[in-house]
């Protein structure tokens, strides 16, 4: 066996190593699974920058390619690639920072929302990346992720092998209290929404894991304050949460179901020939830009269309504005080669003006 000396270090001892007659350098510090150990254990403060850097890099490098790109290509990349890249020994950063001062947690939120929001904005080719772009691609803010992963890393925990130490260090109850109930690994292993896991598997012992975060994505969703949020109906979301629409054949009509779900089709488009004002989405619904289009009239005057219109106005409240039209409800039930249809005829009646 030949050893690297490379990389090899040795910290914490006066006295020199040697390895195969050579000489082990004295390091201040090492890397080792990722993170940068120094002779007091792992500085998390750095791990933490260098978690953000890294994600940075890797998205920074993908950005050029924005426009090749479908939206489906680029959520896959960033979840594969961008997102794992900053995840690894989350847990246990997290528990690291939770006991640091309020201006380090903040700084590190922010750098972590920031870069989640940045890549929103790249995957959907927008201006901005924030809640109702996180559910239209079905990701969710920054916080329910690192939620996901504590959630995870304590159901991982209890699957371990009886054999492993670490399980002593939780349950065997000659561990003495202070360690039990204090240790870092401990309190890791207990975050709140496995315990309501746990909870919901003694009252439904078929409830799995995978559909109980959904449930608990639903739930977050549910409580943004946006109004185009509402109108994607959760029952129509993918497995991966996804709303379907963007993720069409053909890019180009994933990117303006998109555009549409975002409000930002009709951005710039100039005056509306009918109402003599900044063309807006209730255009499609109220003004004659798809004058012509039989299909798309019938449904305006059924019965099942003007009940979830209804329903999507107490949904909101009376506080919002409610703008749901005929395109979000054929965007709902799947008929995708009539919207794609109607907006092109809605944007073409614009163009000829």
């Amino acid at each position: 066996m030949i050893w690297n000396l490379s990389k090899c270090g040795l910290m914490g001892l006066t006295d020199e190593c040697l390895l195969n007659s050579e000489r082990i350098p004295k390091v201040k510090r090492y890397k080792y699974l990722g993170a940068p150990f120094e002779r007091n254990g792992v500085n998390w403060l750095e791990y933490d920058k260098q978690l953000h850097e890294k994600q940075k890099r890797l998205l920074n490098a993908v950005k050029p390619f924005q426009q090749a790109w479908s939206i489906k290509t680029k959520l896959t990349i960033f979840k594969s690639f961008i997102r794992s890249s900053g995840e690894y020994c989350i847990p246990l950063l997290h528990r690291w920072m939770t006991k640091q001062a309020e201006e380090i947690k903040k700084e590190s939120k922010l750098k972590r929302e920031s870069l989640h929001e940045e890549a929103c904005a790249w995957i959907l080719n927008s201006r901005s990346g924030k809640s109702t772009h996180q559910s239209l691609i079905g990701i969710g803010s920054s916080d329910f992720r690192i939620n996901c992963l504590l959630a995870s890393f304590c159901r991982h925990m209890t699957r371990m092998s009886p054999w492993n130490p670490v399980n002593t260090l939780i349950h065997q109850s000659t561990v003495i209290t202070a360690l039990k109930k204090n240790s870092f690994i401990h309190t890791v292993s207990n975050h709140p929404w496995w315990t309501e896991y746990k909870d919901l598997c003694k009252v439904k012992p078929d409830a799995t894991f995978k559909t109980f975060i959904r449930n608990k994505w639903l739930q977050e969703n549910d409580k943004l304050t946006g109004a185009l949020c509402c109108y994607i109906n959760n029952s129509v979301r993918l497995q991966n949460l996804v709303d379907p629409c963007v993720f069409q054949p053909f890019k180009e009509t994933s990117q303006m179901f998109a555009n549409w779900r975002l409000n930002a089709l009709c951005f710039n488009k100039g005056k509306c020939p009918d109402c003599q004002e900044m063309v807006k989405r209730t255009c499609f619904e109220t003004c004659s830009l798809l004058q012509g289009m039989h299909e798309i009239q019938e449904i305006k005057h059924s019965e099942e269309f003007q009940k979830e219109k209804c329903f999507m106005k107490k949904k909101i409240g009376a506080k919002k504005v409610c703008n749901f039209g005929v395109i979000d409800y054929c965007l709902n039930r799947g008929w995708y080669e009539l919207t794609a249809r109607a907006l092109q005829k809605g944007l073409s009646s614009l163009q000829t003006i």
